[in-house]
């Protein structure tokens, strides 16, 4: 029993690594397209952070995705799942490769300038109030949530602290997904982005959100209805 355990265990973890180097692997060849694409700015730095910031933006929203549409199509959709949380964790991965990259790129290496004041003199704790410190604040607060929501993706947290609590937790996704709609926008002003990567943005939060609505929509209707909901009577 304990050789058939074992084995089984290996063949759980080899196919959910597998999965994850797959999506990795389509992630790079993605970022690594929209590098070549971004030929309006001459900065590495700048289109590798573009790249990545797309790339997680996309896988973001399709673990936002996978519960709602498996409930608009009948299928159960349990708190947790390891399709899920696979994509969930490669997000999180491009997320952090974008901020890295993304701190390269404007105030020549100068990182707290990201954050607070420059105005104010080199030593300063006063947070930057424009529309650049608020692009970089959600941003981080985007990264830090779902670094967050890595940590707790796994069988472990989910004994630990119980089912019921651990969704709620999760749940902190969509304010994770917010703060990085948010950051993108007020980027794609600053930056001036041309059309086509406006049109992707849009392309990928628009229908997230409208899978989003149709299974909350599928969910409330399902329980309203009930499990074994009762025929009416005849006359």
């Amino acid at each position: 029993m304990i050789g058939i355990s074992l084995a089984a265990s290996r063949r759980y973890w080899a196919r959910r690594i597998g999965r994850q180097a797959a999506i990795i692997a389509l992630g790079v060849i993605a970022s690594g397209a929209l590098v070549v694409a971004a030929t309006e700015r001459e900065s590495l730095a700048f289109r590798v952070s573009l790249g990545t910031g797309y790339v997680s933006l996309a896988l973001l929203a399709a673990s936002l995705a996978i519960g709602p549409i498996r409930i608009a199509a009948g299928l159960r959709s349990p708190p947790s799942m390891d399709l899920r949380r696979d994509v969930g964790v490669c997000a999180s991965l491009f997320a952090v490769a974008h901020v890295i990259t993304g701190l390269q790129v404007h105030m020549r290496g100068a990182m707290w300038k990201y954050f607070l004041d420059p105005n104010r003199g080199p030593v300063t704790v006063v947070p930057r109030l424009d529309a650049f410190g608020l692009a970089n604040y959600t941003g981080i607060a985007a990264t830090a949530l779902l670094l967050a929501l890595v940590a707790i993706s796994n069988d472990f947290a989910v004994r630990r602290m119980g089912v019921a609590r651990w969704k709620r937790v999760q749940r902190w996704s969509y304010a994770a997904a917010a703060f990085v709609v948010i950051h993108s926008v007020v980027y794609q002003l600053l930056d001036r982005r041309t059309t086509p990567f406006v049109v992707a943005f849009v392309a990928i939060v628009l229908p997230t959100l409208l899978v989003q609505i149709t299974g909350v929509r599928h969910a409330r209707r399902s329980r309203s209805v009930g499990p074994n909901p009762v025929p009416p009577m005849d006359g």
